[in-house]
């Protein structure tokens, strides 16, 4: 870093990621050295797991027993009902989804229909 120009009263930070705070250890007084508080190695325990594990899929819901269904209901009771909301939700998406598209259809076989009696009509005197 010779090219470098260095300003009085000017800190260079260290190159790198700059989100980090980078500690030189020959900068601190040896007595807190031995202070730093390294994180532990391995896995730590006290945080909760990161994976979500979803209840089943409907074909799985379909095709498992009964006794297999309640039994994972027991075990997790949350995860069932939120299925079972889940289930409900799509259910009234695909019901006005429908509706509409049979609005849709009833408008446009309506106006279609319409269209080509005015042409037979016009064809037919002409």
């Amino acid at each position: 870093m010779s090219n470098v120009i260095a300003f009085p009263g000017c800190n260079l930070a260290p190159l790198g990621n700059p989100s980090f705070a980078y500690v030189r250890a020959s900068t601190l007084p040896p007595e807190s050295v031995s202070k730093l508080d390294l994180p532990p190695a391995g896995r730590r325990r006290s945080v909760a797991s990161m994976h979500t594990y979803v209840f089943r899929s409907y074909d799985l819901i379909l095709a498992s027993s009964e006794a297999d269904l309640v039994r994972d209901v027991g075990c997790d009771l949350h995860k069932a009902a939120t299925k079972l909301n889940a289930i409900r939700e799509q259910l009234r998406r695909d019901r006005e989804h429908a509706a509409a598209r049979e609005d849709l259809l009833t408008r446009a076989e309506a106006r279609l229909a319409a269209a080509l009696a005015a042409v037979l009509v016009k064809a037919a005197e002409g």
